[in-house]
């Protein structure tokens, strides 16, 4: 790793959103977030990883916190700040009362129970604080079509760079970043740390565009899903491919207007991928699609042996999550309180099956160092049932928020119904893969919390009296 390229690095992630809050610059910063929630190349690595986004709320949480403890009197806010203080007390007592153990493993200070306690618990602080403000400018602007528009032209520049990584052969993010390349010939990463990173950015912005293109029935938007359905594919990502199947249920369901075009679209997609798979003269990227499915769907890896179905059946995940999925079948309790925030690699390094293509945790002799990529079993490591019992609170809450908006408010009902199933995409996808890098995440819980800030309820009720009390906490902060 270049140190030079790092410090300048920093100097942006840091200068500036700073910069862009000092000017009061408000729709800069939201496109400057938008655009560093979909690529990874604008973070820096200085003994931990930052990304600008997660720096940017940071810089902000003075303001969220205030406006977060004046929502508390609604049903989502009172679970979410919940949430964070029920990480944090499990941080405090699985980081540093009971510590996990990491005793003949060869960790760096960041990695120990302690240094994850601290990193990962302020790392969800961040995004919560994130998605606090961001709620509050949805809330000034009123304009939810256009802050996911925002978001799309993040994913937007990502597939773009997977593209042209593809095209020219270029590793961007290594050049940009001074990081060594990862030698994939036919897995492309553009802007994103890895090609998982823009498989599952570019499934996400592809949802989006599906939806936005559903409405409005444009060629712009016709065009914007097949430059998604294009980054997708050559990311080479299987988990890519999960994050589609699983926010196509809720856009198929939930948006019933437009669900015969979006089918026509997804079929057209597919036939393309296909002819062009197989009637190709030489196709390394079909090969490589070959491969990778195979690979991760497989149970029977190379090397494989399994003592037990639980393994047998873990072994169809990825090795984050085959090892906290065994960790947790095998410990219930620990499936009820959680492990602590980020803590899930030392609590399961000693459960991963056994596997050739697992060695590596061996030879490298750290145990596993980071945390399970599907959404569902981060949270039940994090937080346990308690903590996504809070989740489940807040996403009813904002659920029915925009349901009402979007059924019963004039104003804009269109564009909230457009953001009803944004949410519940955005959601699927969350539980089902994400990258732990990433930030977005944190425009779902905007989109939520201030739809139940606006949402129409009669005078009087909870909700209004939190929106009363909303007001001077929104308007007396950057907004």
């Amino acid at each position: 790793m270049i140190e030079g390229q790092q410090i300048f690095l920093l100097m942006v992630v840091a200068g500036v959103p700073a910069w862009l809050l000092w000017k009061r610059r408000d729709d800069l910063l939201v496109r400057w977030i938008c655009l560093t929630a979909a690529i990874d190349v604008l973070g820096a690595h200085v003994l931990v990883n930052l990304p600008s986004t997660r720096v940017a709320g940071l810089m902000v949480l003075p303001s969220s916190f205030t406006a977060l403890s004046a929502m508390r009197v609604s049903r989502a806010g009172r679970a979410l700040w919940w949430y964070v203080i029920w990480l944090g007390i499990l941080g405090i007592v699985f980081g540093f009362l009971m510590p996990w153990p990491t005793e003949g493993l060869d960790r760096l200070p960041t990695q120990t129970a302690e240094g994850r306690a601290v990193i990962y618990f302020v790392r969800r602080v961040a995004d919560i604080s994130l998605a606090v403000y961001l709620a509050r400018y949805l809330w000034k602007k009123r304009q939810p079509q256009r802050f996911i528009s925002l978001f799309v032209g993040g994913t937007t520049i990502a597939a773009i760079g997977g593209i042209a990584q593809s095209t020219t052969g270029c590793d961007l993010y290594a050049l940009l970043t001074g990081t060594p390349e990862l030698g994939l010939d036919y897995r492309m990463r553009g802007l994103n740390y890895e090609p998982r990173g823009l498989g599952l950015i570019a499934g996400q912005g592809l949802l989006v565009c599906l939806a936005l293109w559903g409405r409005q029935r444009s060629w712009k938007w016709l065009a914007l899903v097949g430059i998604h359905a294009l980054g997708l594919f050559v990311s080479v990502s299987t988990s890519g491919l999960f994050v589609v199947a699983a926010g196509l249920v809720p856009l198929l369901v939930l948006d019933a207007a437009t669900r015969k075009s979006v089918m026509v679209v997804c079929a057209m997609i597919l036939a393309l991928w296909g002819a062009w798979s197989y009637l190709a003269p030489r196709n390394d990227f079909a090969d490589s699609w070959s491969e990778n499915v195979g690979l991760r769907l497989a149970a029977e890896k190379t090397g494989t042996a399994p003592q037990t179905k639980l393994e047998e059946l873990a072994l169809h995940l990825d090795i984050f999550d085959a090892a906290a999925f065994v960790f947790l079948a095998s410990r219930p309790a620990m499936l009820l309180s959680g492990a602590g925030p980020g803590m899930s690699g030392l609590a399961s390094t000693d459960y991963l099956p056994s596997a050739d293509v697992f060695q590596w945790v061996d030879a490298e002799g750290a145990g596993i160092n980071t945390v399970p990529h599907m959404g569902l079993l981060r949270e039940l490591c994090d937080a346990g049932l308690v903590g996504l019992s809070l989740l489940a609170v807040f996403l009813a809450a904002s659920g029915r928020a925009l349901r009402n908006l979007s059924a019963f408010r004039r104003e804009r009902a269109a564009e909230w119904q457009l953001a009803r199933v944004v949410f519940w995409i955005m959601t699927a996808v969350y539980f089902v893969q994400g990258s732990p890098l990433s930030a977005a995440p944190s425009i779902f819980l905007a989109i939520g919390l201030a739809a139940t800030w606006l949402a129409g309820v009669p005078a009087g009720s909870a909700t209004a009296k939190m929106a009363g009390a909303m007001r001077p906490a929104i308007l007396g902060g950057q907004l």
